[in-house]
């Protein structure tokens, strides 16, 4: 069973790179830096509201023992985070477009969601999961091909199966492109990580509560940096098939 996956995977990666070979359009990274650092600081303060719960939680945890840990960080993937991921990507999309979504509407619009979000979670643990059991590589391969999912439901107002099938065809043919936008994404942040890292050495016991003040403090930047990715593969995607049309 193992081996049919696999190389079932397989031929869809080859597939995709034939798709890949087809695009000429490109996704402009540093365009999409420049634009994230200009339009984040009039909503980052907002935006640090949503994913205060998270790091309210993150905190909570390093005192509990194992088994609430467990069941704490359940409830965490399962239910604040489908909500707080979706509410943000409202929020932002909003804003960005000039739609001026303010933070209860956001809430109000990934709780009127919030069934699709969390059944919308809970597949795309289980492929990721089911992929990297596989190997790491396919496991790769999926988290890009499903990066899109909550925003195919959020700013598209999709079903979850269907946003499944868009994050799919958006990511077909530009998985190299989308994953050279994510490690650029990942080397601007380096300077602070390093930071950490030198500060973990120094205190190991303050390590855990560094790295969640960092991720806290960077979430809005990244929010705005995908929605606006998600924004542009759009326009890629359209544009390259008038182009083949």
């Amino acid at each position: 069973m193992e081996l049919l996956l696999t190389d079932l995977l397989i031929k869809v990666i080859r597939k995709d790179v034939q798709a890949m070979n087809s695009n000429n359009l490109r996704i402009q990274v540093g365009r999409l830096l420049k634009d994230s650092f200009t339009y984040t600081p009039p909503i980052y303060l907002p935006l640090l509201v949503f994913f205060l719960p998270s790091l309210i939680i993150s905190l909570l945890i390093l005192g509990m023992t194992p088994g609430v840990v467990v069941l704490t960080s359940v409830i965490n993937f399962l239910g604040i985070f489908p909500f707080v991921t979706g509410a943000a990507i409202f929020y932002v999309y909003q804003n960005l477009t000039n739609r001026g979504a303010t933070i209860p509407d956001s809430m109000q619009a990934a709780g009127e969601r919030f069934a699709q979000l969390v059944f919308l979670t809970f597949i795309v643990f289980v492929l990721l999961v089911a992929g990297f059991i596989l190997l790491v590589i396919p496991g790769v391969y999926l988290s890009i091909r499903l990066s899109f999912v909550y925003y195919a439901l959020m700013i598209e107002n999709r079903s979850v199966f269907d946003s499944l099938s868009r994050s799919w065809r958006l990511t077909q043919g530009y998985w190299w492109k989308i994953f050279w936008a994510f490690l650029v994404l990942v080397a601007v942040f380096i300077p602070p990580f390093i930071v950490l890292v030198i500060f973990a050495i120094i205190d190991p016991g303050g390590a855990d509560i560094g790295w969640s003040l960092l991720e806290f403090l960077v979430s809005p930047f990244i929010s705005v940096y995908y929605v606006l990715l998600f924004m542009s593969l759009v326009n890629l995607v359209e544009d390259d098939n008038a182009y083949k049309n």
